[in-house]
């Protein structure tokens, strides 16, 4: 007899296809570990940077936006009618 899976596209518990096999599941651990050897030092120096870099780059920009602000506006250009 048949077993019916339990909703579409999900094969039930006791089916073959929800199982791994043994010879898909033993690289999966391995490279899981790989990609998160990889990845997790690049993110974590970014991090770092990030914390690092921000409160300078926060500073000069506010500083560079007061002076800005602080400076003579420019006198308006006027405009030519008529044109």
């Amino acid at each position: 007899m048949r077993h019916e899976p339990d909703a579409i596209g999900q094969p039930s518990c006791h089916s073959e296809a929800a199982m791994p096999s043994a010879r898909s599941f033993g690289w999966r651990h391995p490279a899981t570990v790989l990609l998160l050897l990889v990845t997790l030092p690049v993110f974590a120096a970014g991090g770092v940077v990030a914390l690092a870099a921000l409160p300078f780059v926060l500073a000069v920009a506010g500083l560079d936006q007061l002076r800005q602000f602080l400076r003579p506006a420019p006198e308006p250009v006027p405009v030519r009618a008529g044109h």
